[in-house]
C-alpha cells in the first residue's frame, strides 16, 4: 500500500486542512500514520498535525490524542531523525508538537524529550 498512499499525499494535505480541527479524526489518523503502509505520510504529516493540535482546547484532549502524538513523535524520531533535524520546517513542527505534549505533563513525552536531548 505504500505506493498508493504516497500517490495520495496531496489528498491527505487537503483532508488535513478540512478534518484535522476535529480531535477524533486526528486521534485515528495518529494510529494510522505510524503503520508501515503509511511510511510516506509520516513526515508530511508533521506540519498538518502541528497546525491542528496548536488550536485544540483543553476539552479537545479528552479523546486520547496525547498518547497517539507521543507514539507518532517517537516513530518520527526512530525512522527519520536526520531528515527532521535537517529540514527547518519539519524540525519546527516536530518540536512544536513535542513541546505541546510535554507542557501537558505527559510522562511519555518527557521521557522522549530527555531521550532526544541525550
Amino acid at each position: 500500500y505504500v505506493p498508493a498512499l504516497r500517490a495520495m499525499a496531496d489528498i491527505f494535505t487537503k483532508v488535513a486542512e478540512l478534518w484535522f480541527p476535529m480531535p477524533r479524526v486526528v486521534r485515528n489518523f495518529l494510529h494510522f500514520v505510524v503503520q508501515p503502509a503509511a511510511a510516506e505520510l509520516l513526515l508530511p504529516a508533521l506540519p498538518w498535525l502541528a497546525k491542528a493540535v496548536a488550536s485544540y482546547s483543553t476539552y479537545d484532549w479528552r479523546d486520547g490524542i496525547e498518547d497517539g502524538l507521543v507514539e507518532y513523535l517517537r516513530a518520527c524520531a526512530q525512522r527519520s531523525r536526520d531528515t527532521v533535524i535537517a529540514d527547518p520546517a519539519l524540525h519546527k513542527a516536530y518540536f512544536d508538537l513535542l513541546a505541546i505534549v510535554v507542557s501537558r505533563g505527559s510522562h511519555a513525552a518527557i521521557a522522549l524529550r530527555d531521550r532526544l536531548a541525550s
